[in-house]
C-alpha cells in the first residue's frame, strides 16, 4: 500500500512538473530544431535553414452562405479557412476566408491581384450635385460651372477714364435648333453680326460668340446631340 502510495506521489509530481514546464514554454515550434520565435505562439517551419518547400494547408470548406457559421463550430473572431465554393451565397468566390465578429460573416482576403469586390465598393450615397472649382488660391464647390466668382472690390488697376452709358438694340431673336458635336465649334452666317455685339443663348449649355459676318456656337456637354434654344443679340450704341 505505502509503495502504491509512493508510486502515486511521483506520478503527480511528474505531472505538476510537465505543467510547469508547459507553462514556461509559451511558443511551439513544429519542424526543424531551432528555437520558436519568440513573437509567435505557433512556429511552423519545414527545416532549420528557412527553405523549406511546404506549406501551411489551411482546412478546405465549402461555405453555402458568407453570413452562416461553420456547423458546430462556435464563432471565433479571426478563424481562417480556405472556401472551395465558387458561389458562395454573400461572399467573392474561392479562396482563403476569415471570420469578422462585428459583421458576423466570412470575408475573403483581398485578391493577389488587390482587386477589390464590386460588393465592398460603396455605391447608395446619392451623388451631391457639386463641381469642384479652383479661383487659383482656392478649392470651391458649387452647383453651377460658372458660379461663384471671385468678387474683387477694390481692384489694384482702375477704368482709364469714365465709364459712359451705352444703350444696346436687339438685332436678333430667333430660335435656334442645330445638331451640335462635343469638341466641335459651329459658325452660323449672320452677315450683320459683329465682334463688338453680345449674343445670348436660353441654353446654359452653349456659349455664342459672335464674330464679323457669323456666331460661332460652343457646346458644353459631352456627346453629341440636337438642342434647341431662343438666340438673342444685341448691338451697342458706342
Amino acid at each position: 500500500m505505502k509503495k502504491m502510495k509512493k508510486v502515486l506521489f511521483l506520478m503527480f509530481l511528474l505531472f505538476l512538473i510537465g505543467l510547469g514546464t508547459a507553462s514556461l514554454k509559451a511558443q511551439v515550434r513544429i519542424g526543424g530544431n531551432g528555437t520558436p520565435n519568440a513573437a509567435a505562439v505557433l512556429d511552423l517551419n519545414a527545416d532549420d535553414a528557412n527553405a523549406g518547400t511546404k506549406g501551411l494547408a489551411l482546412p478546405r470548406v465549402s461555405l453555402t452562405n458568407a453570413s452562416t457559421p461553420l456547423t458546430g463550430t462556435p464563432v471565433v473572431n479571426g478563424m481562417m479557412i480556405y472556401n472551395t465554393n465558387a458561389s458562395t451565397t454573400g461572399g467573392s468566390g474561392v479562396g482563403i476566408y476569415y471570420w469578422d465578429g462585428s459583421t458576423s460573416k466570412w470575408v475573403k482576403v483581398i485578391n493577389s491581384d488587390f482587386t477589390v469586390p464590386l460588393s465592398k465598393i460603396q455605391t447608395s450615397l446619392a451623388d451631391s450635385g457639386l463641381i469642384l472649382k479652383s479661383d487659383g488660391q482656392n478649392i470651391i464647390a458649387s452647383t453651377s460651372l460658372w458660379n461663384p466668382y471671385t468678387v474683387i472690390p477694390n481692384p489694384t488697376k482702375g477704368w482709364t477714364s469714365e465709364p459712359k452709358p451705352v444703350t444696346w438694340s436687339v438685332i436678333l431673336d430667333t430660335l435656334l435648333t442645330l445638331e451640335i458635336h462635343p469638341g466641335y465649334a459651329t459658325a452660323i452666317v449672320i452677315s450683320y453680326v459683329s465682334w463688338h455685339d453680345v449674343c445670348t443663348s436660353s441654353d446654359p449649355w452653349i456659349i455664342l460668340r459672335p464674330a464679323n459676318g457669323d456666331i460661332v456656337v460652343f457646346p458644353m456637354f459631352m456627346f453629341a446631340q440636337t438642342r434647341s434654344s431662343r438666340v438673342r443679340c444685341y448691338h451697342p450704341s458706342v
